[in-house]
């Protein structure tokens, strides 16, 4: 559940990214979803306001976590597929979707469908008329079930009980003497917590550490949600907690182990001089030129301080997130 696969996030001109764990989404902090960051809270005067930029309504959808999980039924390349005949969900004569109209469409045939073969009158239906009042299946609309979903992951993933939460508690044999050195590290000489900061170790702002794409089609990041060419190969800072769970790393799964994601960012420039199979330089200038200039001081580390520093992170793994085995 918790394992990441390499998968589109977005629409499809985008290409295939890993995709993003769910843990601690509900958090505060978390001001924007995705890699490009095209689900957002805008910083309004009085309260923030859902951004989401593929034309879907955001009337009703209690948060960004309700938002982000009704996205995938009505991105082509998640669920749906590619407009076409069989694809009763696409309007007729369209090579799009229309994100409101599919996730109605959609809602109709779930809830409604699923009243129907229920006998016994129980099941989700009866459970969204008794939690959102309403009189028939098909005033379920696509904010109940995003708000449903958020509620659910609220939940079910949520990361507050790990070592290091103990440790700040003030149980002080709950980190291991590896774990305390790689705390050191993380918090000193390795720069991490720059940007890895705060109760989920992310400041959800956008950087690029220099993780080459070896695909014709480049994903240009931020770019994607603003438009602006100074925010191309930039990408969200991923938060950490459980992020011994969800190799592979970032937004491409480029980094199979976490050991090899530390030592991208201590050494980001290390593939510039590498070359793609067409005998192309990998990495192009606007590429290395994105390279955040925060990792351009960074210290360089041991082979042993890189293990202490995952070490450290391991402290960070909620003991509840992984299922018992049977």
């Amino acid at each position: 559940m918790a394992i990441n696969n390499v998968a589109s996030e977005l629409s499809p001109e985008v290409p295939a990214r890993n995709v993003p764990d769910l843990w601690n989404r509900d958090h505060n902090h978390v001001s924007t979803m995705l890699w490009d960051g095209r689900l957002e809270v805008t910083k309004a005067i009085d309260k923030g306001r859902l951004v989401s930029p593929e034309g879907l309504s955001t009337t009703g959808f209690e948060n960004l976590m309700a938002l982000q999980s009704v996205r995938p039924i009505y991105i082509p390349a998640e669920m749906l597929g590619e407009p076409g005949p069989s694809n009763d969900l696409a309007p007729a004569g369209t090579t799009g979707f229309k994100p409101d109209d599919v996730l109605a469409r959609v809602s109709s045939l779930l809830i409604a469908g699923e009243a129907e073969e229920t006998a016994s009158g129980e099941g989700y239906w009866v459970l969204f008329r008794d939690s959102y009042g309403l009189a028939t299946a098909e005033d379920v609309r696509p904010f109940h079930l995003g708000n449903a979903l958020a509620h659910y992951i609220e939940i079910e993933f949520q990361s507050r009980n790990t070592p290091w939460d103990r440790y700040l508690a003030g149980d002080l044999t709950a980190l291991t003497e590896k774990q305390k050195r790689g705390a050191l590290l993380f918090y000193g000489i390795g720069k991490c917590a720059v940007c890895h900061s705060g109760d989920v170790f992310s400041d959800f702002g956008f950087h690029s550490v220099g993780v080459p794409d070896n695909r014709e089609n480049k994903d240009l990041g931020r770019y994607y949600a603003t438009g602006e060419v100074e925010d191309r190969f930039l990408f969200r800072t991923p938060p950490l907690r459980n992020v011994t769970l969800t190799a592979p790393y970032f937004h491409n799964g480029q980094a199979e182990t976490l050991a090899d994601a530390i030592q991208q960012h201590l050494n980001p420039y290390r593939f510039i001089r590498a070359y793609a199979e067409s005998g192309e330089h990998l990495m192009e200038l606007a590429e290395v030129e994105a390279i955040s200039p925060v990792l351009s001081a960074t210290a360089q580390l041991t082979n042993e301080q890189v293990l202490l520093l995952a070490s450290f992170l391991s402290s960070l793994e909620d003991a509840d997130a992984m299922p018992a085995p049977n």
